[in-house]
């Protein structure tokens, strides 16, 4: 078991050798892939708020509510790019109507304008260019950016705990056999 696994059976009374409790473990730290140490911090401080019959059930709730919360350094770094890009786009929005082009059509000083990642962020967006246009007009554009960069942040992170799954996985199955379940 990793230190992580070790301080959430600490930190809930979860046994080790109950297979149920490694199990469940397992399943979160695979849920929260990437960001253990802020899940165990966490777990640490919330742990109290939540009140259920067993301790499985309580390891899931934390889970589930760590999963939807944004960490505010996601938050900065989503509003930081969400400041520059809509700024970009106030910039050149005039410009791009009036050709009826597209954002990656700018050009400055023979250099495109806009990088690949603000391109792409414009796009994940949903809407054409006039929407954007249109966005960017209502001050709207900027929340839109903010929501797509923590629902990619959050899609990444989803996609490394998937590819750990089979790992961990292997590693329960390890433990959960150097560990004899209890029988009273």
């Amino acid at each position: 078991m990793t230190r992580h696994e070790l301080t959430l059976a600490n930190t809930l009374g979860l046994d080790i050798a109950n297979k149920q409790h490694a199990f469940g473990i397992a399943e979160a730290i695979i849920a929260v892939a990437g960001r253990e140490s802020a899940f165990v911090d966490f777990v640490i401080k919330e742990k109290d708020s939540i009140q259920f019959q067993s301790k499985i059930e309580k390891l899931d709730t934390l889970v589930r509510k760590f999963s939807n919360e944004v960490s505010p350094k996601i938050k900065a770094m989503a509003s930081s790019f969400a400041v520059k890009l809509s700024e970009k786009v106030k910039a050149t929005r005039n410009v791009v109507e009036s050709e009826n082009g597209r954002f990656a059509n700018v050009f400055v000083e023979g250099e495109r304008y806009f990088t690949t990642k603000e391109l792409n962020a414009l796009a994940s967006i949903g809407v054409s260019t006039i929407g954007i246009i249109e966005m960017s007009r209502r001050n709207t554009l900027k929340e839109a950016i903010e929501a797509s960069y923590v629902n990619a942040t959050k899609k990444l992170s989803a996609k490394k705990a998937s590819k750990q799954i089979t790992d961990i996985a292997r590693a329960v199955r390890v433990t959960v056999q150097e560990f004899p379940a209890n029988r009273t």
